[in-house]
């Protein structure tokens, strides 16, 4: 999520050339240009230090800011080493002001069976942020799986659509809920308006062909 560029090996090449000709690219796969100064305080940007050892003293500089061990939580967790993921969470300065870091906390808190806590910090995630869906997606899958709270669940999930309709995911959470309570019907009504959203979720199909088995059988 965040690239320096730097000089290699001018040879007979222009380095600020080459800087602009990678950056072209970066900018096709959605990088914003930033200044040195601002480098590291935003996710997928890019800056240009051509002094190489300026570069790797930035590089050095950001292991320590909040991107970087926020990044690191996520890869830990990502790998289901848990623990020491929300241990790095929880080291946060002001990491109940940071929306990204509550929703991390939340998630791992809910992984760690302990859902009241982590509704906790993805309510506190919404306050910050109400229009961003990783919280209310995170919480609705907590009401529905670990309390049963179905009308407060599909709420958050209406809100997700309501901020990004493009999403699939929340239609992908009522799907799995209605097939756990053997509603295939429902189930599989949920997955056609998943793949109607997003045509390159291949699994679902699979998901989609179990309830409909069911159904048959």
């Amino acid at each position: 999520d965040f690239v320096i560029i730097t000089e290699v090996d001018y040879r007979d090449e222009d380095p600020e050339n080459i800087a602009r000709d990678i950056g072209v690219g970066l900018k096709e796969l959605e990088f914003t240009e930033v200044s040195p100064d601002d480098f590291g305080r935003k996710r997928r940007t890019y800056t240009v230090i051509n002094d190489r050892q300026q570069a790797i003293d930035k590089a050095i500089s950001l292991k320590n800011k909040s991107s970087y061990q926020l990044c690191k939580a996520q890869l830990l967790h990502a790998a289901n080493y848990n623990d020491l993921a929300i241990e790095i969470v929880q080291s946060f300065p002001n990491g109940d002001k940071n929306y990204q870091v509550l929703v991390e906390w939340g998630t791992l808190l809910n992984e760690l069976n302990k859902p009241k806590e982590a509704l906790i910090k993805l309510n506190k995630a919404i306050q910050l942020d109400k229009f961003s869906p990783a919280a209310y997606l995170q919480k609705a899958d907590i009401l529905l799986n670990k309390f049963n709270k179905q009308n407060e669940a599909m709420a958050a999930l209406d809100t997700v659509e309501m901020i990004d309709s493009t999403l699939a995911d929340p239609k992908l959470i009522r799907a799995s809920f209605f097939e756990s309570r053997n509603d295939f019907d429902n189930a599989i009504s949920e997955y056609d308006e998943a793949i109607q959203t997003d045509y390159s979720l291949h699994q679902v199909y699979i998901f989609r062909g179990s309830s409909l088995k069911e159904i048959k059988e």
